[in-house]
């Protein structure tokens, strides 16, 4: 009786372990989802798309519907060769990160200016849209100089077209726009409250918009990029210092094409306050700018992070096209 009661024992204990083994492994929670990866064999940047000084949105998907960009605004797109996606979506500038192979694209997350524009109409709702859109690519195609995105089901979410600058180098001298023209002649100004800056021999002293403290003093800097345009007319990016009675510095740089035989500034863009201006040069016809501007961490104060921000010419205004990171620098 004995050895049946210790063997049914041995029974009982057996199938309670079977069954907690069971019973262990049903439990089990299921292999974590794999999390999306780059492409296969990605790279930092991939030619085809970097080797394009510029690429100009020419339509998005809206909700299914193929639309073109809204006239009178331009959306743009630089591969840098770094990883870098810089452009403008027509009223504020974004920054983002890519990496590709030969056919697949991943655009991380766009950081992006906060301005609000009002026109044309609809124009904030196309930017949204627009940065929306980046981070769903994952393939790219070129066809006739034309950068078709799509999505993961390979349906087209943004059509952009290569866009050469209209600007190249200039030969020779400067004809026209000389360095005494320039000091003499009136530009654009978010800084005065006229709205313009009537230079007289590089300098112009005036009453300042709110937040200036008072009067502002805008003066001709020595750094000039001299270029001509498609067609063969002269122009110049002067870079103009507005100091302010608050005890600021605000650079903009102006972009200078001839009218009727006269100087007359047709585009301005705001580089930054408070910046340090290394010089300025034309790069494979952009306008190179070597500055230094605020870095995440930097105070108001003290600038560190030096970088190399281009423009093109689109249309006679000045564009942004890319912002490359060199390094940091001590404070100045």
């Amino acid at each position: 009786m004995g050895r049946m009661h210790y063997s049914k024992a041995v029974s009982v204990a057996i199938l309670i372990l079977v069954f907690l083994l069971i019973l262990s492994a049903c439990g089990s929670p299921p292999d974590p989802t794999p999390e999306p990866t780059e492409p296969s064999g990605a790279s930092p940047v991939d030619d085809q798309i970097s080797i394009v000084p510029l690429w100009e949105l020419l339509g998005f998907d809206n909700e299914g519907q193929y639309t073109e960009v809204l006239a009178g605004t331009t959306v743009t797109a630089v591969f840098g060769k770094d990883g870098s996606l810089t452009g403008t979506t027509g009223c504020n500038t974004y920054t983002a990160t890519y990496v590709a192979d030969e056919e697949h694209l991943v655009i991380g997350d766009a950081a992006a200016t906060e301005m609000g524009c009002l026109e044309p109409q609809g124009i904030m709702v196309q930017e949204s849209r627009y940065l929306a859109l980046l981070p769903l690519v994952v393939f790219f195609e070129i066809q006739d100089e034309q950068l078709v995105l799509s999505n993961a089901d390979r349906a087209r979410i943004l059509v952009y077209r290569a866009s050469e600058p209209q600007s190249q180098e200039l030969e020779g001298q400067p004809q026209l726009l000389t360095v005494d023209s320039l000091a003499n002649m009136t530009y654009m100004s978010s800084w005065t409250v006229t709205g313009e800056a009537p230079l007289e021999n590089g300098v112009y002293r005036g009453e300042g918009v709110e937040g200036t403290g008072g009067e502002v003093v805008v003066t001709l800097t020595e750094d000039i990029a001299y270029f001509g345009l498609a067609d063969g007319e002269e122009a110049a990016s002067p870079i103009l210092k507005t100091s302010t009675s608050s005890g600021h510095d605000i650079y903009d740089l102006a972009l200078v094409t001839t009218q009727d035989g006269e100087a007359a500034n047709i585009s301005t863009t705001t580089l930054g306050e408070d910046v340090v201006i290394n010089g300025i040069m034309m790069d494979k016809g952009a306008i190179a700018v070597d500055m230094i501007q605020h870095g995440p961490e930097d105070d108001p104060c003290c600038p560190t992070e030096r970088v190399i921000r281009t423009y093109v010419v689109r249309r006679g205004e000045l564009v942004e096209g890319s912002t490359t990171v060199i390094g940091t620098v001590e404070s100045q």
